[in-house]
């Protein structure tokens, strides 16, 4: 199985941070990590990549709640009487 990565590097972060949303691995690392140390920790993390990008699409949707009109600090869902 493939999946689309997407390296966002950063002079935030000490460490190398993965994350999955709708599919796409998202990694985030130092600035200054080597190309090849991120492609070892993407082959290291392949089968737990794998697995949590079989779970995200397994599950269906969520869809986002919405405030309430009356107190916005409070969240509803539209779909319940």
């Amino acid at each position: 199985m493939k999946f689309q990565v997407d390296v966002k590097r950063t002079s935030r972060k000490k460490t190398a941070s993965r994350k999955i949303e709708q599919g796409v691995v998202q990694v985030i690392v130092p600035q200054n990590l080597p190309q090849k140390e991120i492609d070892d920790l993407l082959k290291q993390k392949s089968d737990w990549i794998r697995q949590k990008v079989i779970i995200q699409q397994s599950v269906p949707a969520s869809k986002p709640k919405e405030l309430s009109p009356v107190n916005p600090s409070l969240i509803w869902d539209a779909t319940t009487d």
